[in-house]
């Protein structure tokens, strides 16, 4: 009975000892590889936004639906009144809608890439990013070198849908991201030889090219040549004009700030 005791008690010792090793075993596997399964990971995106002129952090935190203390925060910001045009800050990113101004589009005009550009007044609406979330922070600089010469919004009476980036004629004009090219030509008034990339929810436009160098139903990498900087339709001086489109809730897409893609 003694002997048959023992016997249990050391197949008992056997297996704690394997199942503290086995644990210790995991335990250890956990802390070289950070255990994303007990600490999750999660990248956080932020919108990069310009200051400016007029701007306080209760207009900011209103448009972009964030609070005052978490953009102070995030930003490292101690007084309210240090606001400067031009400073950037960062505004975390994390699905909610975006409130801006911009031009009410119609369903027709630009039947190639699914919008139109009309004259009607702008308003104050909202969107959300959706799929293109996935771009805040990712888009290419479409021009090395340009110096930004007009930035998006109301520019005297009428609406900028874009930013204008100055740089020499000729200059390499570079895809922001991969997609399809929906649209080169030059069949848009005032646009010029135009190229428009649709992505995964958001359309990027590029207008007074000289020149361009990819044509309609074409995939294209992003960072791949797609035109050369140039001055054709309504343009004063050789710059490429700009924009960002996204697909808003009535499946159109609608001009945002460019700048919320860029960190």
């Amino acid at each position: 009975m003694g002997s048959e005791t023992c016997k249990q008690e050391r197949k008992l010792r056997k297996v704690f000892g394997y199942t503290r090793r086995l644990l210790s075993f995991i335990l250890l596997l956990c802390l070289l590889s950070s255990c994303s399964v007990l600490y999750p990971s999660k990248t956080r995106k932020y919108i990069r936004y310009p200051v400016r002129r007029g701007d306080t952090l209760y207009s900011i935190s209103r448009r972009f639906d964030v609070s005052v203390r978490t953009i102070e925060r995030e930003n490292g910001i101690y007084n309210p009144r240090s606001l400067k045009p031009g400073q950037i800050i960062y505004i975390p990113y994390h699905g909610q809608s975006l409130k801006y101004k911009h031009r009410v589009t119609s369903g027709r005009g630009w039947s190639a890439a699914g919008f139109t550009m009309s004259k009607r007044h702008s308003r104050v609406s909202t969107a959300q990013l959706g799929r293109a979330s996935k771009y805040v922070g990712r888009l290419l600089w479409p021009v090395r070198g340009g110096t930004i010469t007009s930035r998006f919004g109301r520019r005297w009476f009428s609406f900028h849908e874009g930013i204008d980036i100055a740089a020499p004629s000729g200059t390499p004009v570079y895809a922001a991201h991969s997609g399809q090219v929906v649209y080169s030509s030059n069949g848009i008034r005032g646009y010029g030889n135009l190229v428009i990339i649709k992505g995964d929810g958001l359309l990027t436009v590029y207008a007074h090219n000289r020149r361009n160098r990819v044509r309609r139903g074409q995939y294209v990498r992003r960072g791949q040549l797609i035109a050369e900087v140039g001055q054709t339709g309504h343009a004063t001086g050789p710059h490429v004009h700009f924009e960002t489109r996204i697909l808003n809730s009535r499946g159109r897409h609608q001009a945002i700030d460019p700048s919320v893609f860029y960190r």
